[in-house]
Order: structure tokens, then sequence, then C-alpha cells
């Protein structure tokens, strides 16, 4: 057994809860407890009982005093939901939703979704989830120039695409100027008085600088939450922040698009390989630096467009899949534990991963539709799995189906370690008995084990 997991100054600071001042010795014994847990089965071991992992959108938490525009714009209410959602329910972890703020949003003018309670035409009525039209924020013919210059293009094209506060006439001088000093004139002419880029640049400024106020304004209210369920409570932040996609998820989901990228793989797959190469670096360390900030190991990866019914397995050999292991060592190599949400069926996929080479109790698969006992099979000795709990179970049916549901997962899969219980997908919406018994299966099917 790989027991380097002992040794990750990050995920040993995490799991002894260094620097929290716990409000209660019970909330300080249960962290332990409950990190323990969670060690436990990330390392292929068979804890002192099945943990329960949610991840939940704003809708999970949302009541008859909040709706889902509140969740943008009033993070006070919001924030204080979250916490009552925590303290109504018995999570092994901090069960934090992904908010997002509607006022820099509405400042920037964001293109790439919509969202509610916006007052801009690409708002949505409040009591709707927010929605990703997907439209085309790069050309086709533009691979040659991501490929070249990846932080350039997605800074000087594609934010001002997504984000229409931030666009302007002009194009900004080539930064290779301010290599040599005698590149100081066309460096910074553009910027005089006379240049006419001074103005322009600083209303898309003053914008940019607004909206970061608004943001931070927004989020400490959902971060003081978090710390404050962790110091009372005593539960762990499985998210802690930390976030990245696939380069090839990084491609379709906002650069192309779906069809962009569908396309992409049949009219210039050499290019969209190479594009997925030279965002792998930026894919990782934006992850890696979110997660030192945070002083949190665990980063969340969902993946979007690599199931079995989405591209062939020759393309997820060949496009998805190189990059996506480069990016999963890389992680792993830096103390972080990838935590990838496999959207869609990955039954064609298993033996791929089994086989690559993944180090031994690194990495966290939570699974939507993939047959389990194929998952924990083929994947037996190399990663904790979870999952497959379908999201319709939380919202129709009765707590005793969830519990039977539940019940015969964990003795199909969980007998031998490794295994925690999830839902396959991140919930909008549960209905409070069937959530409970979802919760309470975990307990009473290990209490059962001889």
């Amino acid at each position: 057994m790989d027991t380097s997991l002992q040794t990750n100054e990050m995920l040993t600071r995490w799991a002894q809860g260094a620097g929290i001042a716990f409000e209660t010795q019970i909330a300080a014994e249960n962290y332990m407890k409950l990190t323990r847990r969670w060690l436990d089965v990330l390392a292929l071991k068979q804890p002192d009982r099945v943990p329960v992992l949610v991840f939940g959108e704003g809708g999970i938490v949302t009541g008859p005093d909040i709706d889902q525009a509140g969740m943008f714009y009033d993070s006070p209410k919001a924030a204080a939901a979250v916490y009552g959602f925590n303290k109504k329910y018995a999570f092994d972890h901090v069960m934090d939703i992904l908010p997002m703020c509607g006022k820099a949003l509405d400042i920037l003018d964001c293109r790439l979704l919509r969202w509610p309670g916006s007052p801009l035409p690409q708002g949505m009525p409040n009591n709707v989830p927010p929605q990703y039209p997907e439209n085309e924020f790069m050309h086709n013919s533009e691979y040659d120039r991501l490929i070249a210059d990846p932080e350039g293009f997605i800074l000087l094209k594609y934010l001002p695409r997504i984000f229409s506060a931030l666009r302007f006439k002009g194009e900004i001088p080539c930064p290779l100027y301010g290599l040599h000093a005698i590149g100081h004139e066309p460096l910074l002419a553009p910027f005089s008085k006379e240049g006419g880029m001074r103005a322009k640049l600083k209303v898309m400024m003053d914008n940019f600088f607004t909206a970061a106020d608004a943001t931070t304004i927004h989020f400490k209210h959902f971060k003081d939450v978090a710390d404050k369920i962790v110091r009372e409570l005593g539960r762990p932040k499985i998210f802690g922040g930390a976030f990245t996609f696939s380069p090839f998820d990084l491609i379709g989901d906002t650069l192309r698009g779906t069809v962009g990228i569908m396309m992409d793989m049949h009219r210039q797959p050499e290019k969209l390989e190479a594009a997925c190469r030279a965002l792998l670096p930026f894919s990782v360390k934006m992850a890696v630096e979110q997660a030192q900030r945070a002083q949190n190991p665990f980063v969340l990866i969902p993946l979007h467009k690599g199931a079995d019914d989405f591209i062939s397995q020759k393309q997820f050999e060949s496009v998805y899949w190189p990059t996506l292991h480069a990016q999963l060592l890389e992680l792993t190599a830096n103390g972080l534990i990838p935590l990838i949400l496999v959207e869609g069926a990955y039954n064609k996929r298993l033996d791929t991963i089994a086989r690559s080479g993944l180090p031994e109790g690194k990495t966290m698969w939570i699974f939507e539709k993939t047959d389990m006992e194929q998952a924990r099979r083929k994947l037996n000795g190399i990663a904790c799995i979870g999952g497959n709990v379908p999201a319709s179970f939380f919202t129709i049916g009765s707590p005793a189906q969830m519990a039977d549901y539940c019940k015969n997962l964990i003795e199909c899969v969980g007998n031998e370690g490794g295994f925690f219980l999830a839902p396959g997908v991140v919930l909008d919406r549960a209905k409070p008995e069937n959530m409970r018994a979802f919760i309470e299966s975990a307990s009473v099917n290990c209490s059962a084990r001889p």
C-alpha cells in the first residue's frame, strides 16, 4: 500500500485541522473522526463507516424565503441558507455550494451564461437556475494563436468576448517588446495621451476592479459560513475551492462549444490535440494555486465531454485522455487529490484508466452512470470510488426506496473499502426525507456488517 499519503504535508495539515479554532472539544473530535474516515477511504481501506459526499448547487438550499436569484444577489441571506442546510443534515463534510456573484456578472455584461435576477437581456426569471447557452467564443481559425500563446489569447481575445465590458477597440502591443530596453517605445506609446489606448483601458479596468470588489464581498459571506461550520460542527472541507477542467473540456465547454469541438475533432484533430497540450500547464497551475491559497488538497474536476456516448473510444484515447492523464499525474505530484466528477457513463473507459499507471490511492472518482461493479473491479487497488445514486432518487420516490438502493450499492461495491456514498451529479433539489434516508443508509448498512 502506498504510504505517501502520510507524508503529504497539505493533506496532513487538513486531516489534523491545523490552524482551526474549534468552538468545542466535541467539534474537534468530530473533525478528527471524519478526516480519518476520508483518509481511510482514500487509502483504499475500510473506514469505520462509509462516508457520504454531496455537492449541491444553489437550488438545493433554497426554501420559501430565498429564490434562485437570491443566491446570486443576496449573499448574506444565501450564506445563511447554506449554514441552515448543513445544520439540518449530518453530512460528513461541509456541504457547500458553488456561488456566483450576480452584481459582478452584471457589471461585466457576461455572455457565457444566463442567470436569474439579472436586469440584462440575458437575465432569467428569479426562480430559474442558471443556464449555459453555448456559443463559439473562439473561431475555428484561431487555433494557431491559442496554441502559440494561450495566456495572451485568453486575456486579449476570449475574456473580452465573454465579458462585453472588457471589450475595447485597438490591439494591445505585444509584450515581447518589453524583453529589451529598446522596445520601450512601441510597448508604451499606445498608452500615452496621444496613443488613444489609455482612456479605453481605464474604463475597462474600472469595470474590472468594481466587479472584483463586488465578488470579494459576495464570496466572503459564503467563506465565513463554511469556516463557521468547520469550527462549530467539526466537519472538514472536501471541496475547499480548488477546481480545474480537463484541457479538452476547457476548449469544448467555453472556447469552441460542443458543436464546434465535435467538428474540430474531424476537421482539424491535430490542432485540437496541440491546443489541449498547450492548455495543460495552465489547467494544472490554476488548481495548484487555488489549493495552496486555500490550504486544501482536494481539486474538483468535472468531466463533461469524455463519456461513452459522446466520443468514440479511439477519440477518448487519442485526444481526451492523454492530457487529462497528464493533468492527474501533475496534480498528484504536487500533493493534491483530484476529485473527478464523471458525467455520463465511463464503462468503455475503465480499462484505459486502470492501465494508465495512476498512483495508488491518490485520486477519487465520482461516477454518474458507470457500472459500479465494473468500476470497483477494474479500479480496485488504484482509486476510491463513489457515485451512481441517481439525482431522481432525491426528488421522487420514497425514503425506503432510497435506503434500499444505497444498501444494495454498498453491499455490491463497498465491502472491501475505498468506497464513499454519493449522488452521481451535483444536486439541485432534494426532498428532506430522502436526503435523510440517503445519509442514514451509510451508517445503517455499515453497522450491520460483521
